[in-house]
């Protein structure tokens, strides 16, 4: 599997415009990670840590923390793909679809 950091932006917007569902994105990262853990995952060398990280917050967006409640909100997403520098940080959540 050849993942770029692109590849993370496009699946945090997707998650965030409804194109994925959460579990369609967190199942992503998971194989992802799998991939990874058997030697199968191929990075830019400079890319990796940062890869490696988005598919970590990826894998628990689908976490609920009740039926029908989930942990993490389109602001929460927002929020960590600036901290990933794929978004300016003046951005502004507008609506949320939570």
């Amino acid at each position: 599997m050849i993942l770029t950091l692109e590849d993370m932006k496009k699946k945090f917007f997707n998650l965030i415009d409804g194109v994925e569902s959460r579990e369609q994105i967190a199942e992503f990262a998971s194989l992802a990670m799998r991939a990874g853990d058997a030697d199968n995952l191929f990075v830019q060398p400079e890319d990796f840590i940062k890869v490696w990280r988005c598919l970590g917050y990826l894998s628990g967006v689908d976490l609920e923390i009740e039926r029908g409640v989930y942990l993490h909100s389109n602001y929460d997403f927002i929020e960590e793909m600036k901290t990933f520098g794929f978004i300016e940080d003046n951005h502004k959540l507008v609506k949320t679809r939570d």
